[in-house]
């Protein structure tokens, strides 16, 4: 075996490469779709929880490698014991102001599943027992006179989603407090328990703050209410799209001329044009009140779900006697069973633009397998892959759409029972461990997606299309994690990491701050 002194300078003049090859990665736009994910989030605002700054696959195991690779003198040795317990507080920032849509399209969030599309409100069979409120129903009366005409119900809808469409430019922010802690039970077997709580804000924001999008805008957006909503078609025409009605401009520059718009479906007449702006337009805060929506901006603090992670893993040293043409390497396969827990906060479907705290009250099983290469002279090199199933659960008062067309605002609410779909996610990673002094550094690439929901009506009512929703459950994201951390002491650290989003397909395109106090002993 190499003398101890000579391998470490090798070990570290290598390394000092890894720092430049992560910067390269760092700055890699890519654009195909991912395959893989592990938190039941709608439309993937999380996808990927980070619970610490460490290298995710440390597994209190990083002295015990070290010994194997004969990095350390025998007095190193003697005063550095395996890892038993690990600590990590974590505070973190999480934000988003765009999305993608199914099509990946660059949409404002809350258009994610659809701009709102108001005349839908008054399509579709009326569920048993419901009547619509007396706005709605003025509303039909005023433009349809009291019944949908014969004609088919996707000529009386824009298809660009302009005219008699809401569009809901969300501003997504998270902060909060996460810890992670870590037992090595018996041999190479351990448990990693993580939990947290933070704070979900996601609020309106002014189209004309983004000049890019609002062209020629000489007054100031505002908030919509009473007042400002019932200046949405003159707005419109001005060409200031406003954070709820009118006519805003489509983000895929597909947007065409207000007046020309109208010829796409049979409601050109003027009379049918003003009644739709008077009687649905105008009216979205008291229309919101009558089924009970909230349209207020949210924000919360709650404790989020709890994580369980049973894993296994072990070091089989692979040409223990290094040469010239053999490199000395250590090969560690490992498995995770994860359970979790839904303590975290579930969303509620009377407010628009609330969010889940994790699995929305799922109770989740997961596996995930993987396998490490950790050369002794340069960098650790990963893959993994694994997949999530979720428990069905029972839903009271749950929005579903009662028409195809209906979208973003449903009217009528009832009992389901929500069976969410598989997630799947694979990645690969690439870190290296003091690669400049006590700084040691990862990176790691994430596919993750989420397969589509099944929502199955309690009442059986033929009324409730659950298919709507079936169809919008699905999701998908990438993601990279770069962390780098810094020993203070043998014990200590302190880190960084930025998870970065690449690309994402119907879910939010979030980034994640976060800094980590790490101690093991």
């Amino acid at each position: 075996m190499f003398d101890w002194q000579e391998r470490k300078r090798m070990f570290g003049s290598l390394k000092n490469y890894y720092l430049i090859f992560v910067v390269i990665l760092a700055g890699i736009s890519i654009d195909l779709y991912p395959i893989a994910f592990a938190i039941n989030s709608p439309f993937g605002q999380d996808p990927f929880p980070v619970y610490s700054t460490q290298d995710p696959h440390e597994f209190l195991y990083r002295r015990h490698r070290q010994r194997l690779k004969g990095l350390w003198e025998e007095d190193d040795e003697k005063e550095y014991k395996d890892e038993r317990f690990g600590f990590s507080i974590s505070p973190y920032a999480q934000y988003a102001d765009r999305g993608r849509s199914k099509r990946n399209y660059k949409v404002y969030l809350g258009d994610i599943p659809g701009r709102w599309n108001m005349l839908a409100l008054l399509f579709g069979e009326l569920p048993d027992g419901k009547t619509l409120p007396p706005l709605l129903t003025t509303a039909q009366n005023e433009i349809f006179g009291g019944k949908l005409p014969a004609s088919k119900e996707e000529n009386l809808v824009d298809p660009n989603q302009q005219y008699g469409f809401f569009t809901t430019p969300l501003k997504y922010r998270r902060f909060g407090l996460r810890f992670e802690l870590d037992f090595q039970m018996i041999k190479d077997f351990g448990l990693t328990v993580q939990f947290g709580f933070s704070n979900i804000c996601q609020t309106l924001e002014d189209i004309c703050d983004w000049p890019e999008i609002c062209h020629g805008c000489e007054t100031p957006c505002t908030i919509p209410d009473e007042t400002t909503l019932s200046r949405a078609a003159a707005r419109s025409k001005e060409g200031c799209p406003r954070p709820l009605p009118g006519a805003p401009i489509d983000l895929t520059d597909k947007a065409e001329d207000f007046e020309t718009r109208l010829v796409n479906y049979n409601l050109i007449t003027t009379a049918t044009t003003a009644a739709m702006e008077e009687y649905l337009m105008d009216r979205l805060c008291s229309i919101g009140k009558e089924i009970n929506l909230c349209l207020s901006e949210f924000s919360k603090t709650a404790p989020e779900d709890l994580h369980f992670n049973f894993y296994w893993r072990h070091a089989f040293e692979i040409n223990p006697n290094p040469t010239e043409e053999w490199a000395n390497f250590l090969l560690i396969p490992y498995f995770v069973a994860r359970i979790t827990i839904p303590t975290g906060e579930k969303k509620d479907p009377n407010f628009a633009y609330a969010l889940p705290f994790g699995n929305n009250g799922h109770y989740a099983f997961g596996f995930l397998g993987g396998i490490n290469i950790d050369f002794t002279e340069t960098v650790e090199f990963g893959l993994e892959a694994g997949a999530t199933h979720f428990f069905r659960r029972e839903f009271c008062n749950y929005r579903v759409p009662n028409s195809c067309f209906q979208q973003g605002i449903y009217p009528f609410t009832t009992g389901v029972l929500i069976e969410p779909g598989l997630d799947f996610f694979g990645g690969f990673k690439l870190s290296a461990y003091h690669f400049i002094s006590m700084l040691s550094g990862y990176f790691q690439f994430v596919a993750i997606t989420h397969r589509g929901d099944k929502i199955r009506v309690c009442n059986c009512d033929p009324a409730f299309k659950p298919q709507v929703l079936e169809k919008l459950s699905c999701w998908s994201s990438m993601v990279a994690n770069i962390g780098f951390n810094y020993d203070i002491s043998p014990n200590i650290s302190l880190g960084f990491l930025w998870q970065a989003p690449l690309a994402q397909k119907n879910a939010y395109r979030s980034s994640t701050a976060m800094f980590s106090f790490n101690f093991d002993y």
